[in-house]
């Protein structure tokens, strides 16, 4: 019994909000002008002799190479005789490679393995011991070579042997 009037109680409640929705969307006078706009619709007129000059602004970035490109702002003078036009000079990004501390990789030992003849090196590498073989990646890390008492890595195209 208890139910039912909870759920005659909720389902009237529904009711009454559905219906002050429905009161207040249709009955609501709206304050805005729903008159068309007015819109002005004169044309310039133009003259058909007169020429248009632009001139092109190209000193942005090389999206390729990453820098900016020379170029003259005459756009003759970018022009051979036969009408081809000329390469555009770049340079050459200098590449500045920062010294690398390799102290986050320490070579541990080399083991053999009987069945699959194959030689592991055991590398910590940030603190957690890893068994890595020939052209095994590690993140950026790579292990080229796993030699008798050595192992040849690079990271970040430097290489190095840990002994």
């Amino acid at each position: 019994m208890k139910n039912k009037n909870v759920t005659y109680f909720l389902g009237i409640s529904v009711l009454v909000v559905w219906g002050l929705i429905f009161f207040r969307f249709f009955n609501s006078e709206s304050d805005e002008d729903l008159s068309p706009i007015q819109t002005n619709n004169h044309y310039t007129k133009i003259d058909k002799n007169e020429k248009d000059t632009f001139e092109l602004i190209l000193n942005y970035r090389d999206p390729f190479l990453g820098q900016l490109a020379e170029i003259r702002n005459n756009s003759d003078a970018n022009r051979k005789n036969d009408g081809k036009i000329k390469k555009l000079k770049t340079t050459k990004p200098k590449v500045v490679i920062a010294p690398i501390d390799w102290s986050f990789v320490s070579y541990l030992g080399t083991i053999y393995g009987k069945q699959s003849k194959k030689k592991l090196a055991i590398l910590r590498i940030n603190e957690s011991e890893k068994m890595v073989g020939n052209n095994d990646k590690i993140g950026d890390l790579v292990i080229l070579k796993v030699g008798k008492d050595s192992v040849l890595v690079s990271f970040l195209g430097n290489r190095k042997v840990l002994r």
